[in-house]
């Protein structure tokens, strides 16, 4: 996903494949030509794992949008199908946006769901970071599921993190309980 952090102008692109950051500008014919100013990259690349649907398709493939809201995160959502009763949503992640876009708040979201939940977000030109189980490395303005060079991992869960002038700083908590860790 590519987004202009001023803006809230974005383009997003679903493959099968696992995406190799070095042929990033060989999607610039995939991006709306008339702009040139997104600054910002998110990108997840793996399948859902509590899904319905088996097989790959754009539908059942990260990020997950409902308005203006788009999410793809790490891990399963365990009471995705309690939650999911009257919903039908295909996915897990489906929840998370939805339910951001529903009660306005990331604290009420995240409280209402279990499971290993560290996710991206990008909301209007705001872009967010939710820690909960899942692993995760972060820098100044990059983080990652994986190590990578200047990151540091945290350790803290039930914690959301705000991009603010490029820089990733926390603001806020939700209660988080490990269904795995105890």
């Amino acid at each position: 996903m590519a987004l202009d952090t001023k803006t809230g102008a974005y383009f997003m692109y679903k493959q099968k494949k696992e995406f190799d950051f070095h042929e990033r500008e060989s999607l610039t014919w995939k991006i709306d030509q008339s702009r040139n100013d997104y600054n910002y990259f998110l990108f997840h690349s793996r399948a859902p794992t509590n899904s319905t649907e088996t097989s790959w398709s754009a539908e059942t493939t990260h990020p997950f949008s409902h308005d203006n809201c788009h999410v793809a995160h790490n891990g399963i959502i365990t009471n995705f199908h309690d939650l999911n009763k009257d919903l039908n949503f295909k996915v897990d992640t489906q929840l998370i946006p939805y339910d951001l876009i529903r009660t306005y708040s990331i604290q009420k979201t995240y409280s209402n769901l279990q499971g290993l939940l560290t996710s991206w977000i990008v909301w209007g030109d705001k872009v967010y970071l939710a820690k909960a189980g899942s692993s995760l490395w972060i820098d100044q303005d990059s983080f990652s599921s994986s190590e990578f060079d200047n990151s540091k991992y945290v350790d803290e869960d039930g914690i959301w993190f705000g991009l603010k002038d490029n820089k990733f700083e926390k603001e806020g908590t939700f209660p988080y309980i490990s269904p795995y860790f105890i």
